[in-house]
């Protein structure tokens, strides 16, 4: 049996590079799957990276290399949104930006959310109060 044999990746790390890596790659993909799920066609063009990187170093010292390896991985970025605001002054005079307590609408943010004095929803058409849930929601 040979006592050493030709540098791999299914070496370094006796093994475990590849290990962490088949983890890694099997958690970013869950996560995109859910990023997806989550944002829908707003995550359009969504991505993960799978990143190893291996350095080999020589020491002099000892006249032997060293392998240095690691694992990372990279998820997408939660889609940028809006909230139109409005120029206003606090109650001390100072300016400020105002924006609807109720939130506006995900898909349309120049279209707010009406809502009751305690902060639940109503239905535009009909109003009825509809509940927090469909305020939160938008």
């Amino acid at each position: 049996m040979e006592q050493f044999k030709d540098l791999t990746l299914g070496l370094i790390e006796q093994g475990d590079l590849l290990v962490d890596a088949d983890e890694k790659l099997s958690d970013l993909q869950q996560r995109l799957i859910c990023h997806v799920e989550r944002y829908g066609d707003k995550a359009d063009g969504a991505a993960v990276e799978l990143g190893i990187k291996i350095k080999i170093k020589y020491k002099a010292q000892h006249d032997a290399y060293v392998v240095v390896s690691s694992v990372s991985g990279k998820t997408p970025s939660r889609p940028d949104r809006s909230t139109v605001a409005m120029p206003g002054e606090t109650d001390e005079g100072r300016p400020t930006l105002m924006v609807s307590p109720s939130g506006s609408r995900r898909d349309h943010p120049r279209q707010g959310i009406i809502v009751t004095d305690t902060g639940e929803a109503v239905d535009p058409t009909t109003g009825e109060v509809v509940g927090t849930d469909a305020a939160a929601n938008g």
